[in-house]
């Protein structure tokens, strides 16, 4: 009875755990990369999160769409994530109009 009471108390605790993902953004060139979510190094934490499978999406004018899936059940450090600069052409289109 007192293995059964001990269980019934640990399941909530393993269910509904609050744990951490942590990582450092930088490009190719090991330069920090700063984003919304991240500290001035490109260093993040997402907190409180629960046991699950997740997707980290950064998405930039500047780099390329980066996408990373992983299932969180403890603490989770992703360690240098390396993002790769975006290359295109800017064009620009200039319209004039006249009055009279």
């Amino acid at each position: 009875m007192k293995s059964f009471l001990f269980l019934c108390l640990l399941i909530p605790l393993c269910c509904w755990g609050q744990f951490k993902v942590t990582g450092t953004l930088t490009d190719k060139e090991g330069k920090m990369v700063r984003a919304v979510f991240s500290q001035g190094d490109g260093s993040f934490i997402m907190e409180k999160l629960s046991v699950g499978e997740y997707t980290l999406t950064v998405h930039s004018v500047f780099y390329e769409l980066f996408s990373y899936k992983f299932f969180l059940q403890t603490d989770l450090s992703l360690g240098i994530l390396s993002l790769t600069e975006k290359v295109q052409e800017l064009s620009e289109t200039v319209y004039l109009t006249f009055y009279s």
